[in-house]
């Protein structure tokens, strides 16, 4: 049985070994020029690097990034490589070896003037349905019908995360906002034009 999964299975690769020892000598502040918010390239997610207390996170994950070299950081048993050549790009190696490529984005700013921008009613010719962006208490919904309404996340510059996906809004030449994109598990980048 396992030469047959030997053939059918790729085995997964060992990102850090056993024996792995941290780099203590490089100083954190070497990856000051990659602290920020990304975006990937794909699906729209995004992820935001932070220094605190001498130690590099990834928000939403309350261990600190073990550094392997001076462009690159440990992350349970995922990796992330930075680029050197371009700081504001970086590769998430996945344990399985699969990689998904983020560019760097501006911050989110969640100040009431800027939420103001994203609000209107957006339509989607692939699902054939209509949602309302709307701002309540200081923060960004959005609204699929009467009574479902789901807070949106600032993640990067025009880029949500909701429960089970992301949404990120696109503009024009001239920085107007035309619509967004929806990704969530089964379906990626659904366009949806702003109608009003």
């Amino acid at each position: 049985f396992s030469s047959v999964r030997n053939l059918l299975v790729q085995p997964t690769r060992t990102i850090a070994p056993a024996n792995f020892r941290p780099d203590t000598t490089i100083p954190v502040g070497s990856f000051t020029p990659y602290l920020g918010a990304y975006r990937n390239t794909k699906s729209g997610a995004g992820i935001v690097l932070y220094e605190s207390s001498g130690a590099i996170y990834f928000r939403g994950n309350s261990s600190p990034l073990i550094p392997m070299s001076a462009s690159e950081l440990l992350q349970g048993r995922s990796r992330i490589q930075f680029n050197v050549a371009m700081p504001r790009q970086l590769n998430f190696i996945e344990a399985s070896g699969n990689i998904e490529m983020y560019e760097g984005m501006d911050s989110a700013r969640s100040d009431s003037s800027s939420l103001r921008e994203y609000v209107g009613v957006y339509y989607s010719d692939e699902t054939e349905s209509a949602t309302e962006i709307l701002t309540k208490k200081g923060a960004l919904y959005l609204k699929r019908k009467p009574g479902l309404e789901i807070q949106l996340l600032p993640l990067y510059k025009d880029g949500f995360s909701f429960p089970g996906g992301v949404l990120y809004f696109h503009r024009d030449t001239t920085r107007k906002l035309t619509g967004f994109l929806a990704s969530i598990p089964r379906a990626r980048n659904v366009n949806f034009a702003r109608r009003k």
